[in-house]
């Protein structure tokens, strides 16, 4: 049986690479024959789905369609899962893969489906929303963001998010499976779009290299931060933060569209240090005594928290979203009220200065780790879901 495992990219950076990777590599191991494939870009080892680079092609792309069908003939492509986060091809490759015969499993992995803006906030108060799409308060937010991130008019960005949650709702209603890492999300699936029996409650497994290491759990009293910097992520946070805890370091290991001012007005305890390979960013992170996540927008499961888990460090994130439920789920950290910075800052004090308690927390979080993050986890559901499917058999 052979199953094609479709994804924006493949590429060493950002959550939705490593998963896709991990995924290929569980289905492998489950007797399947995989092939990996990129949307966006000709990834190394992957077959590239090539699409139409128009309006047009948002809702037709014939492009997408010959590809598709080609690779499913070429490779004898049973079912596709699929990791998709780029809106301007879902609706073309459901539509495709729907005309072609080709049942997918859909992993989410983003929140456009619930809120067109996707931080699943109300800007530009920045607090916690609640209240999924849709409610009078989404246009406020799709033009404020609009106006942050520069675009040229208003209702072009209106129309352009609007858009976006659209099309991934159409990916969403013509899958066969929706798996959710999120527990609080795959409840606002079923309610917000009637999903029924479709969603299904999965954490997302870690790469085994961060479990394959020995945890520190003493760290030099040092705090890491490690992601894309981006407003989302919290990039704009992590100057204060640092000031906050100075003299102790503030590693930060990323890059993004904060790269260069960060660069700029960083304090003199904040150490950046741009991308950092793997086993280059795990020899920092294990040295450091604590992990911050400051995201500001909900993320649905954070890697990031899986990764500093798994390395025995405590994580301090806000008490929404992804981060939030693992952090309750495991006791490997603290959260601070959305989106208080003096709270935050608190208590990222608090755990440097009480190693035992970080310690403590640390260990917690490997547990949760070594207990519910192995990939070896994830292969028995996908089984069940892979039976499932029209034809399907393993």
């Amino acid at each position: 049986m052979n199953v094609a495992v479709v994804s924006d990219w493949f590429g060493l950076a950002g959550g939705l690479g490593v998963y896709s990777r991990i995924i290929a590599e569980t289905y492998r191991k489950l007797g399947l024959t995989v092939v990996k494939s990129s949307i966006i870009s000709n990834d190394l080892g992957c077959y590239q789905i090539k699409t139409t680079q128009n309006v047009i092609g948002r809702f037709h792309d014939s492009l997408m369609l010959k590809y598709l069908r080609i690779f499913k003939e070429k490779f004898k492509i049973d079912f596709i899962h699929a990791n998709i986060l780029n809106a301007s091809h879902a609706l073309a490759f459901a539509k495709a893969a729907r005309q072609i015969g080709l049942p997918y499993i859909l992993t989410a992995h983003t929140y456009v489906f619930l809120c067109p803006i996707e931080m699943y906030c109300r800007l530009p108060e920045l607090v916690p929303c609640g209240n999924p799409f849709p409610n009078p308060r989404c246009f406020k937010c799709v033009i404020s963001k609009s106006k942050g991130e520069n675009y040229e008019k208003p209702i072009s960005a209106i129309a352009h998010m609007l858009y976006n949650m659209t099309a991934l709702r159409y990916l969403m209603n013509n899958s066969e499976y929706i798996i959710s890492p999120s527990k609080d999300f795959a409840a606002l699936i079923d309610k917000s779009l009637n999903v029924g029996q479709k969603v299904r409650y999965l954490l997302n497994p870690i790469d085994p290299i961060f479990l394959d290491n020995a945890p520190i759990f003493q760290g030099d009293g040092s705090a890491c931060f490690w992601g894309r910097l981006e407003f989302a992520k919290g990039a704009h946070l992590l100057a204060d933060l640092a000031k906050a805890i100075a003299p102790a370091p503030l590693h930060v290991i990323g890059y993004g569209t904060f790269s260069n001012v960060l660069q700029q007005n960083k304090p003199s305890n904040l150490v950046y240090h741009g991308y950092l390979g793997k086993s280059e960013l795990i020899k920092k992170a294990r040295e450091s005594s604590l992990v911050i996540v400051p995201s500001i927008g909900y993320e649905m499961s954070s890697y990031t928290t899986m990764e500093a888990f798994a390395l025995g460090k405590p994580v301090i994130a806000f008490d929404i979203g992804g981060p939030k439920e693992q952090i309750e789920a495991s006791g490997g950290g603290l959260l601070a009220k959305p989106f208080s910075i003096q709270d935050f800052c608190e208590k990222l004090m608090h755990l440097l200065a009480n190693p035992s308690e970080a310690s403590i927390m640390g260990k917690h979080a490997r547990g949760y780790a070594e207990n519910f993050l192995d990939p070896i986890k994830y292969s028995m559901p996908l089984k069940e879901m892979v039976n499932n499917l029209p034809r399907i058999n393993i």
